[in-house]
């Protein structure tokens, strides 16, 4: 699910902000939803904008009440817009929240209605635009600044407790990566940390890995580097996670799934580094490495 390009192109998706604070209550759109995407996760080399929810044939229902802004029918018609997203709905929202529901089953979505009630069909879940099968795509964007949302921080929690998985931690430097052991022997010296870490799902045999919400490290207890999957903005016209300061795909994913969560200045003597990866839930995995740090030569 592709969006920059949408939001950045159509004014009228992006102006007549109402102000205020976002809603405290906001519905999910489907019954008994399972993500099989999460915000922020790698996508063919771009972050992910939404949230992909798995829930079966079923009616779709707006995150809150509101004015329906933009519709668009999937079709064969090459003069169609060009994106993936299939049969989708916008609804503007009275706190200035925009939402956006993609991959609708085609022929779905309601007529003769401007504005759509809490509760509301407003589409089915289905299969359009470029997928791998019936699912529903959310959007929520601020329109006021123009940034995307991580829908999970604003959305009813789901009690998940299942935790994130720390799949692998390593050190970069030189280019060259180091995976690190319970108990491991470094070179001191500023290295970069890179991190495998997911969500759990059950869709992981055809799925990308699911982004967790946070991940930081700390070093002898003192916290020195974190990456909150908050908010996708533009900075100089590049996307970027957590603008204005945020960083962009490139200097944040190093292949499928390790990301850069920053530098670290190792000293020479023992270390304790504690990596932990939580979701929106509260539910967190920690692993530990004992560093053993070399003399400079």
């Amino acid at each position: 699910m592709r969006l920059s390009w949408l939001f950045g192109g159509m004014a009228l998706l992006r102006a007549a902000a109402f102000g205020g604070e976002h809603c405290a209550a906001l519905g999910w759109p489907v019954d008994n939803p399972s993500l099989t995407a999460t915000f922020g996760e790698s996508r063919s080399g771009r972050f992910l904008d939404g949230i992909d929810i798995a829930g079966g044939a079923q009616p779709v229902k707006p995150i809150e009440g509101g004015e329906i802004i933009f519709v668009s029918e999937d079709s064969a018609d090459p003069r169609g817009l060009p994106s993936g997203l299939g049969s989708f709905v916008v609804l503007g929202h009275r706190d200035g929240l925009r939402s956006l529901y993609a991959h609708l089953e085609r022929g779905s979505i309601v007529r003769g209605k401007t504005s759509l009630a809490t509760g509301d069909a407003l589409g089915s879940v289905g299969d359009s635009g470029d997928t791998v099968g019936d699912h529903l795509g959310l959007c929520v964007i601020d329109g006021a600044t123009g940034e995307f949302l991580n829908p999970l921080t604003i959305l009813p929690r789901l009690g998940t407790t299942a935790t994130p998985v720390i799949n692998a931690v390593s050190i970069e430097r030189d280019k060259k990566l180091t995976a690190l052991s319970s108990a491991s022997s470094v070179a001191p010296g500023m290295v970069g940390l890179v991190v495998d870490a997911s969500e759990q799902s059950p869709f992981v045999d055809f799925a990308d890995p699911m982004a967790p919400y946070t991940i930081t490290a700390s070093l002898d207890g003192d916290p020195v580097l974190s990456l909150r999957y908050g908010s996708l903005g533009l900075r100089g016209g590049t996307e970027v996670l957590d603008p204005p300061s945020g960083r962009p795909y490139d200097a944040t994913y190093l292949g499928a799934g390790g990301v850069r969560l920053g530098t670290l200045q190792l000293k020479p003597g023992e270390s304790e580094l504690d990596v932990t990866a939580s979701d929106v839930d509260g539910n967190q995995a920690t692993a530990r490495f004992i560093l053993t740090v070399g003399a400079s030569p």
